[in-house]
């Protein structure tokens, strides 16, 4: 390599070096959409669950003997309010400001907005773990999780509940499980086939495909199970791509067109 040469590569090795100043404004962008989005999502989650639990106080009225479940009450009414002040501290700087001072002022006031959303957090994260605590099943379990997974968003209700997270994932593997074997058993062996014989005498090849079917929605509503305990993005979860892999094979082996069409087959033969 001639002179020349070696000093436009050493040239060009501290040009990439430079970090231009527009790169930091597109990264300050990019965090404030970020930041945006999951706040707006919170909130949104938030006046959801109200409103949804004023539903269901009303309807308590009227009938005393239906339940609710209080993970966001009336002393979070107030909650929508201060995650909108907190935000609010974010209008009074400059955030496109991207000096040492600039990005220290908006590092600062990122904190504070964290602090006071982190209240509400504590407080709909304390009454969520007394519920699961108070559940005496994994079915009561499943119901809270299906009331509030949007709740999940947010990491630091990720992390409090965890433990359950684990244990009902748990009991959908085992649920899933059972389920194969209910399948591999077949339909021939099933107590299905035999109260349809004793019943209604549904032909074996209806019967077959009726139990199928059934099989396949206790699958979805299993699988419906795991979103719910996971939130959005299951599918991204080391358990949740497993059991969505699992869960898509099982579905291609209880497709029943291959049965009405052998059921056909041998009828056109026959005919």
């Amino acid at each position: 390599m001639t002179k020349k040469n070696s000093v436009n590569a050493q040239q060009l090795k501290q040009a990439w070096k430079i970090t231009p100043e527009h790169k930091k404004l597109q990264a300050r962008l990019e965090h404030l959409r970020q930041f945006r989005r999951q706040h707006e999502q919170f909130r949104s989650v938030i006046e959801r669950l109200l409103s949804k639990q004023q539903k269901q106080q009303q309807q308590q009225i009227v009938d005393p003997s239906t339940s609710t479940i209080q993970i966001v009450d009336q002393s979070d009414s107030n909650a929508v309010q201060e995650i909108h002040e907190a935000f609010e501290s974010l209008k009074h700087i400059d955030i496109l400001e991207c000096s040492p001072e600039g990005t220290q002022i908006w590092n600062d006031t990122i904190k504070i907005y964290e602090e006071r959303i982190e209240k509400v957090e504590r407080r709909i994260t304390t009454r969520l773990r007394e519920q699961l605590a108070k559940a005496r099943n994994a079915n009561e379990m499943f119901q809270i999780f299906s009331r509030f997974h949007d709740l999940l968003i947010r990491q630091h209700i990720r992390n409090a509940i965890r433990e359950y997270q684990t244990q009902l994932i748990q009991r959908v593997k085992i649920d899933i499980d059972q389920l194969h074997e209910k399948f591999k058993a077949k339909y021939s062996a099933s107590k299905a086939m035999k109260m349809s014989r004793i019943t209604v005498d549904i032909p074996v090849t209806t019967g077959s495909i009726i139990w199928a079917r059934q099989i396949e929605k206790q699958l979805v509503r299993y699988l419906k199970r795991v979103e719910d305990v996971l939130g959005t993005g299951w599918e991204q979860h080391v358990d949740g791509q497993r059991l969505k892999f699992e869960g898509d094979s099982f579905k291609q082996r209880l497709n029943t067109s291959p049965i009405f069409e052998d059921w056909l087959e041998k009828v056109q033969k026959n005919s």
